[in-house]
């Protein structure tokens, strides 16, 4: 009987949870439906398989989920998605806007 792992699911919050069989040769066995799912959740998916001890290397975890090699190396070393990095799309601060309105009423006052 062959060992499982739970997967990563898609990030829509409805998608059932997948399963990864280990063959008897420790060896993902992978369908299309990893190829489905958006690259940063095959990303995640090959960092938990290699953190679990499904993989010997990250190179093999990255190629069986289709993933890109340098960001699982990234998420195994503890690095963040740019969704989950929190530095986009942020409001500045009472403080930075103000100063911005003075920057740019100076550069307006000297003729720039």
């Amino acid at each position: 009987m062959p060992r499982q792992l739970p997967g990563i699911t898609s990030g829509s919050g409805t998608a059932k949870p997948k399963v990864v069989d280990l063959t008897s040769d420790d060896q993902y066995v992978m369908d299309d439906a990893w190829e489905s799912l958006p690259v940063e959740g095959r990303v995640q998916a090959a960092a938990k398989a290699f953190k679990d001890g499904g993989f010997k290397n990250m190179k093999d975890a990255a190629k069986a989920f289709r993933a890109p090699y340098r960001q699982v190396v990234s998420r195994c070393k503890g690095a963040h998605s740019r969704a989950q990095n929190g530095r986009y799309n942020v409001l500045l601060t009472e403080e930075e806007d103000l100063a911005v309105h003075a920057w740019i009423n100076v550069q307006i006052s000297v003729g720039w």
